[in-house]
């Protein structure tokens, strides 16, 4: 982009001063109206741009919040049968649940990713990897079998129902947040409109020496260079927030985000 916006500077003043400036002239009025009009679209862009962004962290951020409340309430809730008794059932069952909690975390980044990855797995055992087999949507079925699970422990006396309904709660916020970040991966943002504006710079810098060759002489060429570049690094920003879930260096750290959170469960 540096180089292309440079070429069109260059080329775009050579030729208008050596060949065109008797014959053409290109009012400075309306070159400064396209300018401003282009300005509020890409200020547009980007602020849905990091909008979309802002959401996206909060959704996973929210992930990972549900699934740290998860763990901590089934550590803090989750007793043996009668007083006196070894905790050995209640502590298997404490590790179960908080390690199919890392499982749903993973699972979401994968997804999230596009990823076949399947890392998740070594923290589920047998009877849970076939209770997914099949699903789509792999975190929500894991999360299924997390109240199913609990259920089943109200039953077993491992868990008062009062209990269990606070910790049911940080399901559904971690359902919740796993939705928000499954809303804004299937969505895509407008690329006929982030076309319209790429097409858009482009055009007005093409015109924008002619305007200011007049006045300005050779120095057009920096100027316009100058403000290409403002223009092109707008709009690249805006490209690069529109995919917050994506490897690259302005997208969600989801893989810190995960793996901090693996550490804090176990």
């Amino acid at each position: 982009h540096q180089l292309l916006v440079l070429a069109i500077a260059v080329i775009g003043t050579t030729v208008y001063l050596e060949y065109l400036t008797p014959h053409l002239k290109t009012p400075a009025t309306v070159v400064s109206t396209l300018g401003i009009s282009l300005s509020f679209f890409i200020g547009f862009l980007n602020s849905h741009a990091h909008d979309r962004w802002m959401q996206a962290r909060a959704g996973f951020g929210g992930v990972q919040r549900g699934c740290r409340n998860f763990a901590r309430m089934v550590l803090a809730y989750i007793a043996a049968q009668e007083e006196g008794d070894e905790d050995r059932e209640a502590r298997a069952l404490q590790k179960r649940l908080i390690h199919r909690q890392i499982a749903v975390i993973q699972a979401t980044k994968a997804r999230l990713r596009s990823d076949r990855a399947e890392g998740y797995l070594e923290y589920l055992d047998d009877d849970d990897v076939a209770g997914i087999k099949g699903k789509s949507h792999v975190p929500l079925a894991i999360l299924l079998l997390q109240a199913r699970t609990l259920h089943d422990a109200v039953r077993s006396n491992h868990l008062d129902s009062y209990r269990m309904m606070g910790i049911n709660a940080a399901l559904n916020d971690t359902t919740a947040a796993i939705a928000t970040c499954d809303r804004i991966h299937g969505t895509p943002f407008f690329p006929f409109y982030l076309t319209i504006v790429r097409s858009a710079v482009w055009a007005f810098l093409v015109v924008f020496p002619m305007a200011i060759a007049d006045a300005a002489g050779y120095w057009a060429i920096l100027y316009t260079f100058l403000i290409g570049m403002i223009f092109t690094w707008l709009v690249d920003s805006a490209y690069g927030l529109m995919k917050p879930f994506e490897p690259i260096h302005s997208g969600v750290a989801i893989d810190d985000l995960t793996r901090t959170t693996e550490i804090d469960l176990l």
